[in-house]
């Protein structure tokens, strides 16, 4: 198997328990589970370790891995024997260029406009898309009309994180532990975000969280699952129903747009197998027929909106077949286009660049090697055609007719220049052959460097700076161009080979230094001591130091980022992450049989002791003190305690019940405030009464709020009276 990564080859599911790496549907295998290939062992031990690593931080048993830029959705799992096994998916949902979705003009628009309000849902079975194409209308919302956007998933399964454009969009995960997606999307809201997108709606608090959301000026983007738009509306409604008797009429206000997609497989031009082709139905709510849709909707008569949708897909069509998209979809099209242009187009030209000068350097390297091989193998004939002032040239098509380049490999690279292989003998049977390119486009001289770079120590070009010569890429070799009599000029690319009795010198490591040539002393695999040392060494630069023995140090043990020392076996070790605190991995205990001396002693949490507290310093009883919440004693052991700056015996607290009335906004559908204690006061506790005169108020919020009480209270019906709120004080 010639692939190097897990992350690129073929397959359904990985299960990684404590003794085995098992694959499940990879591709070429004999059987549907096969053992890992042993080339792989060393990776999945790292990504088995890496997942024990989150999951013992977050105690979540679902949570997402990337790997070499893909992202893996982890299941963990205990077996009979308490080991850990974790099941991993590669995530197919990518972030593409909405264009290239085929999603029609219309939807475009409606998905794309700046003033887009309520809840976006893309439908769909199982792995059709959806997760993509959700993200990539938050993508395109942010590169054209910049912003915010909070991304909740459970797990994340895109990169959505980071800048997009001008925008910028923040993933979190909905992590069950700290509420999930109802939780965070009430945090989310308090952002003041221009959208949200959740993840996948599954449960009726999402369901109902996001239509709230909905209706209340927020653009909501979320995936649900359903086979057809009418399932996904039905599920919607039967979703929210427990939370709220009008249902219908919450989801007809809230809905935006509701697009359903799957994937067909049609033949691939040209070659064999087979490419998924995005189909797609839309329900958009912003014409003027949203009304009669809404009412639809409102009424319970879900069922009849499938003939809405048919009607809208008739309307695209038609207007395609007249001519395309009418005057104001035309323009509203031009504006996305000439404003996604602008504000991404620094990245969109880099990435285009970076594609390009990837497959010139893939190009360069297919002509080399098979120009190596033919070399080695007719080494001979051109040591008898070869002189040290006149070379033996080699082309292209001779590559092609002896079978050591294929057919399909074209004459000229991406910039439309074609390879000169140029050989001479300086030295009886040595060969040093430079490949150059002419003609076609001059490469601008960053590329230039770029594409020789990616092409390994062998690659070089021609710069502008002296078109006299040919440099190898970080100036590894030079070559003057006269001795090959050629004059390519600038902007074009060179690769240097050096033979010595028909063998690639590069494929032999060097005692010594020789100049212009530093790959010489570059091993390309590793290296088996047999058992053996490595003495009188300087210093040694490594990625990774695995020893199965001791580790012994004369001098400090240092760590130059924010790691320390680690317990593979157990899970735990010290670090430091700042200037100021030695930390305990994975917040394992510190034990000791003797003592812990500090200048100051602190615990985030419950401080016990197997014995007594003792107090050694003594404080007077009306005596100063700070800050408020210490705990000492008098001279006779009597329990003191700092109130208000001055020392004082415990006693029984005055408490009284505060409360404020706070009166309706937004047209009767909010009410929020907060009532405070007392400067000299210890808020306790709190509550609220919330009521409507229809029944139908609810809370929304109820919780501390420095030292008083927060409370917001709403109503779907706009009926909301008046609210009480209430804190406990102490003093």
């Amino acid at each position: 198997m010639t692939t190097q990564n897990i992350s690129e080859i073929e397959f359904v599911d990985l299960y990684l328990g404590e003794s085995y790496c098992d694959i499940k549907g990879l591709a070429g295998a004999s059987a549907p589970r096969v053992p890992a290939p042993p080339e792989f062992a060393e990776q999945l031990a790292l990504m088995r370790e890496k997942c024990k690593e989150i999951y013992s931080a977050q105690q979540e048993p679902e949570f997402a891995l990337a790997v070499d830029d893909v992202l893996f959705r982890v299941t963990q799992m205990s077996d009979v024997a308490n080991q850990d096994v974790f099941v991993l998916r590669r995530s197919t949902a990518q972030i593409r260029q909405l264009a290239t979705l085929g999603l029609p003009p219309h939807v475009m628009k409606a998905v794309l406009d700046k003033g887009a309000r309520g809840l976006i849902l893309v439908v769909g079975e199982m792995a059709t898309g959806k997760t993509s194409t959700a993200a990539s209308i938050v993508v395109q919302r942010l590169m054209i009309h910049g912003g915010v956007a909070i991304a909740v998933e459970d797990p994340p399964e895109t990169m959505l994180n980071g800048v997009h454009g001008n925008g910028r969009c923040i993933q979190v995960r909905a992590s069950r532990k700290s509420g999930g997606y109802q939780e965070h999307m009430i945090r989310a809201m308090r952002t003041g975000a221009d959208l949200i997108l959740i993840g996948e709606i599954r449960d009726e608090a999402t369901a109902f969280q996001a239509l709230q959301a909905s209706i209340n000026g927020h653009l909501i983007i979320s995936t649900i699952h359903g086979g057809d738009i009418v399932q996904a509306i039905e599920r919607m409604r039967t979703l929210c129903s427990g939370r709220a008797s009008n249902a219908s009429d919450i989801l007809a206000d809230g809905l935006a747009a509701v697009i359903w997609q799957t994937l067909e497989k049609v033949p691939r031009q040209g070659e064999s197998g087979n490419v998924a082709r995005l189909l797609s139905k839309s329900l958009i709510l912003n014409g003027q027929e949203s009304a009669g849709i809404r009412a639809k909707i409102r009424k319970g008569l879900i069922s009849q909106v499938m003939h809405d949708v048919e009607e809208q897909c008739r309307q695209a069509a038609w207007r395609m077949q007249k001519g395309g998209f009418t005057a104001l979809e035309m323009l509203v099209v031009l504006i996305v286009t000439v404003a996604a242009l602008g504000l991404g187009s620094q990245y969109l030209m880099s990435y285009a660049d970076g594609q390009v000068n990837q497959a010139a350097a893939d190009h360069n390297k297919t002509v080399a090697d098979a120009a190596t091989k033919y070399i080695k193998d007719n080494y001979a004939a051109i040591l008898a055609t070869a002189t040290p002032s006149t070379p033996a040239t080699i082309t292209v098509p001779m590559l092609k007719s002896t079978g050591y380049l294929t057919s399909s490999v074209t004459d000229q690279n991406p910039y439309g220049q074609t390879y000169q292989i140029l050989a001479l003998e300086p030295v009886a049977n040595k060969l040093e052959t430079l490949i150059v390119t002419n003609g076609g486009e001059t490469i601008p001289e960053m590329d230039l460097r770029r594409i020789a770079q990616a092409s390994g120590a062998r690659g070089g070009f021609i710069s502008s700076t002296n078109t006299a010569v040919a440099t190898g890429s970080y100036g590894g070799w030079q070559m003057l161009l006269a001795s090959y009599g050629t004059s390519p000029g600038a902007g074009h690319l060179a690769t240097a080979l050096f033979f010595d009795d028909g063998a690639l010198v590069s494929d032999y490591l060097y005692r010594n230094a020789v100049a212009g040539h530093p790959e010489f002393n570059r091993m390309n695999t590793a290296i088996d001591m047999a058992g053996n040392n490595i003495n009188n060494a300087g210093t040694v630069n490594a990625t990774t130091l695995n020893a199965s023995g001791e580790t012994y140090t004369g001098g400090w043990f240092r760590t130059q980022g924010d790691s320390g020392w680690y317990s593979q076996k157990w899970n735990g070790g010290w670090y430091m992450s700042d200037p100021n605190w030695v930390r305990s991995y994975s917040d394992k205990n510190v034990y000791t049989g003797g003592q812990m001396k500090a200048g100051t002693m602190r615990s985030n949490g419950r401080l016990s002791t197997g014995e007594f507290l003792q107090l050694d310093a003594v404080a007077g009883e009306g005596g100063g003190c700070s800050p408020s919440g210490l705990v000492g004693r008098d001279a006779n052991g009597l329990l003191l305690s700092c109130q208000s700056g001055v020392w004082k015996s415990g006693g029984r607290p005055n408490v009284v019940v505060r409360s404020n009335s706070f009166g309706i906004v937004n047209r009767g559908h909010n009410s929020e405030g907060v009532t405070w204690c007392d400067g000299n006061e210890k808020m306790l506790s709190g509550g609220v009464h919330c009521s409507s005169s229809d029944g139908m108020g609810f809370v929304m919020h109820s919780a501390p709020h420095g030292n008083g009480w927060y409370a917001h209270c709403a109503s779907t019906t706009a009926r909301l009276t008046p609210i009480t709120i209430y804190a406990v004080c102490a003093s």
